[in-house]
């Protein structure tokens, strides 16, 4: 299920996020992402944006952390 991908990968990178710039964060996760549960995932992160996408059903997630709200879908 999409939740356990979310807090599997999620949780290796988080020690990272606070120190990285949002691009930085965001390539990690998606190389994460890609590595482990086939490409392509795509994230976006920051404080302030918005968004319209599509998506594959039930691999999409958007959820604040630490002030910043990431993004993840498939």
């Amino acid at each position: 299920a999409f939740e356990s991908v979310n807090h599997d990968v999620f949780e290796k990178e988080k020690h990272a996020f606070k120190a990285d710039k949002d691009s930085d964060f965001c390539r990690r996760l998606k190389y994460s992402l890609d590595t482990f549960y086939k490409p392509s995932w795509h994230v976006i992160s920051g404080e302030n944006y918005g968004s319209f996408f599509t998506h594959v059903k039930g691999t999409s997630i958007v959820f604040c952390f630490e002030g910043k709200w990431i993004t993840i879908f498939k």
